[in-house]
């Protein structure tokens, strides 16, 4: 359970630093009017938007999730580093990566705790949501108190980064994938297998007849030449006419 608190929370503390202060990283380009700001800032959603399509389709056919969730927050973190030696119009290309794997991550991570936890364990759901999006809340705080010391966004960013790569190793101290999970994305034999069915039994002949009562026992059994004549037919031979004698 404390994994699962520590893990969201991370994950929320680099969602919405990222989000705050997006905007504040695009402007360090200079030269750009509050509308260009504005669309470049939504460029690493739009990128984010397409990795939570991908992302949540390859999980579904590969049935891991903690690889997954492993992956993204370490893609994440590296944008994140990235942006701090580079060029800030590089820097944003960087940002497109961390909003490319903070964001995917926090779905992916929800199918985690559910495959550990059964129904009855909605409480603990709750607290994971509620400890969890308190990263709203010191992200963007920490990140402005970082700022006004250092004069840089850069040393948020390390922070990020630093972050993001301690979530992705606690992620690995999940262990198994959880019993719910395991049932639901067990593998068949081979692709497209179905389950072999048992054969069906022949379906009884009946002994009513057209009123209804039952048949009597010369009706109900079957005529001694019945499915035997020629052509398999199941009809008996018509009977020859008698010849009388002939006379001379």
């Amino acid at each position: 359970m404390l994994l699962f608190l520590w893990i969201y929370f991370a994950i929320n503390v680099a969602l919405y630093a990222v989000t705050f202060w997006l905007p504040s990283i695009v402007d360090d380009i200079g030269g750009l009017g509050e509308f260009q700001v504005g669309l470049l800032t939504a460029v690493p959603w739009l990128c984010a938007l397409v990795a939570v399509f991908v992302s949540g389709r390859f999980s579904d056919r590969i049935g891991k999730r903690r690889p997954v969730l492993m992956t993204l927050l370490f893609i994440g973190g590296c944008g994140t580093l990235l942006a701090v030696f580079v060029s800030p119009w590089v820097g944003l290309g960087a940002l497109c990566i961390a909003a490319m794997g903070f964001k995917p991550a926090s779905p992916i991570f929800w199918t985690i705790p559910q495959s550990y936890l059964d129904a009855r364990a909605a409480p603990g759901i709750a607290l994971i949501n509620s400890i969890g999006n308190l990263g709203g809340f010191v992200a963007p705080t920490a990140f402005g108190l970082i700022e006004d010391t250092t004069g840089s966004t850069k040393g948020g960013l390390v922070g990020l980064t630093v972050i993001g790569f301690l979530a992705a190793l606690s992620v690995l101290l999940l262990r198994g994938g959880g019993r719910n999970d395991r049932a639901r994305t067990a593998p068949l034999k081979g692709r497209g297998e179905l389950r072999e069915q048992p054969p069906r039994a022949a379906p009884a002949k009946s002994l009513l007849g057209p009123s209804g009562k039952a048949k009597s026992g010369a009706e109900g059994a079957a005529a001694p030449g019945e499915g035997t004549g020629r052509g398999g037919g199941g009809e008996s031979p018509p009977p020859t006419a008698h010849r009388g004698p002939t006379t001379a």
